[in-house]
C-alpha cells in the first residue's frame, strides 16, 4: 500500500510526496485468534507529515483533500489549526460535531 499527495493548480498536477505502508509489526489479532501484520506508524501520523512537510516546503497551497479514510477530527484539527489550510473531505454520519473556527 501507498500514500501519496499531489498538488494540482489549475492545469498542472505534481507529485510532492510519496510513502510507502509497510507493515512490519506481528500482532495477535483477539477477535480472529490469528496472527496479523501492521505498520509502526499509522496512515494518520503519515499523511499529517506530508502535509507538515508540504508546509515546511513552502508549498503555496490552501486547501487538503482527501477521503473518508483520513477523516479523523485529529487531522482534521490539525490541519485547520496547526497548518492554517481548510479542508474537503466526506465526514461520516456517525462522527460528532467538530467546529473549526
Amino acid at each position: 500500500m501507498r500514500l501519496s499527495m499531489l498538488y494540482h493548480n489549475q492545469n498542472v498536477s505534481l507529485p510532492i510526496g510519496f510513502q510507502l505502508v509497510t507493515k512490519t509489526e506481528e500482532y495477535l489479532d483477539k477477535k480472529t485468534n490469528k496472527m496479523k501484520r501492521r505498520a509502526p506508524v499509522t496512515k494518520n501520523e503519515m499523511a499529517r507529515e506530508m502535509i507538515r512537510q508540504a508546509v515546511k516546503n513552502q508549498i503555496l497551497f490552501r486547501l487538503v483533500l482527501f477521503d473518508l479514510w483520513f477523516a479523523s477530527s485529529e487531522n482534521l484539527m490539525f490541519i485547520k489549526h496547526n497548518c492554517e489550510k481548510d479542508v474537503i473531505c466526506p465526514i461520516k454520519s456517525n462522527r460528532l460535531h467538530c467546529a473549526f473556527t
